[in-house]
């Protein structure tokens, strides 16, 4: 189905407009179907969908691949990472990698208990809202 802003290719010479492979956009498909359509940076033309079916052929968009979040993937490998993001879910607690990433760079070099410290406190609503205890975050601070 032929819509506005669709790219069209030119497949057989029509008339005048013989060149080949031009990409045209559509610009407008009627109620009785004529598509509207403009080429080479200022001209417009129109044709049936018959005459399309004929002369053209609809050009296809690539769809971009999603990018891997490698710090995504490469957090979710860690074991301690893993259970924690499983500890916020199963107690309804948000959880942001990013802030999760700042410290776990930060903490490369300090031990596994640290992670423990707060690994069940990391609840960002509480965090936001300034509800937590300055206990709570003290290992945090250390790290930040």
């Amino acid at each position: 189905m032929i819509t506005k802003g669709n790219e069209i290719r030119l497949i057989k010479p029509m008339g005048v407009f013989d060149n080949i492979g031009e990409v045209c956009e559509v610009t407008d498909v009627s109620e009785d179907g004529v598509i509207s359509f403009k080429f080479g940076g200022c001209h417009l033309g129109c044709m049936s969908y018959n005459e399309f079916e004929k002369y053209f052929e609809l050009v296809k968009k690539e769809v971009p691949e999603e990018k891997s979040d490698e710090d995504a993937d490469s957090m979710t490998e860690n074991k301690e990472v893993y259970e924690l993001i499983e500890w916020c879910k199963e107690n309804d607690k948000p959880f942001y990698p990013k802030l999760y990433l700042n410290v776990l760079e930060k903490r490369n070099s300090i031990t596994q208990s640290i992670l423990g410290m707060y690994k069940n406190r990391l609840c960002l609503v509480q965090f936001k809202n300034k509800t937590f205890k300055d206990s709570d975050f003290s290992g945090l601070k250390i790290l930040i």
